[in-house]
């Protein structure tokens, strides 16, 4: 921040400068939302999964169908749970791995993640 002899201008960019940080922080907490939404509905899936392969497996011709579609949306939930704590996680410090399992960055040098137990 430049030094002015204005009195005005210095508080302006003090302003400024507050005005950003705030717009980075709702930011993240709007990511950090949209990961706790998104945990949420991965667990449902996971929910209504386990309860059609249940069905499936005690005669219903009908589960297999829907454990097919289940297990696709679980894929895709996933995949939006990992690209999201990406993003939550790429201003983090350390050079460490993602997981692509749960999307945590890691320690360097863990072998599995420390979050879900992957093999990184």
């Amino acid at each position: 921040m430049p030094i002015s002899n204005n009195p005005m201008d210095s508080l302006r960019d003090v302003f400024d400068t507050a005005a950003q940080k705030t717009c980075e922080a709702f930011e993240q907490s709007r990511s950090y939302m949209e990961r706790a939404k998104l945990r949420n509905a991965l667990n449902d899936a996971y929910r209504r999964l386990g309860k059609a392969h249940y069905s499936a497996v005690t005669g219903d011709p009908e589960a297999y169908e829907q454990e097919r579609i289940l297990l696709a949306e679980v894929a895709e939930l996933r995949q939006a749970y990992v690209d999201i704590c990406h993003v939550i996680h790429k201003e983090q410090q350390g050079a460490g791995p993602f997981c692509t399992r749960c999307g945590k960055r890691n320690v360097e040098g863990n072998r599995f993640c420390s979050d879900c137990g992957a093999k990184l």
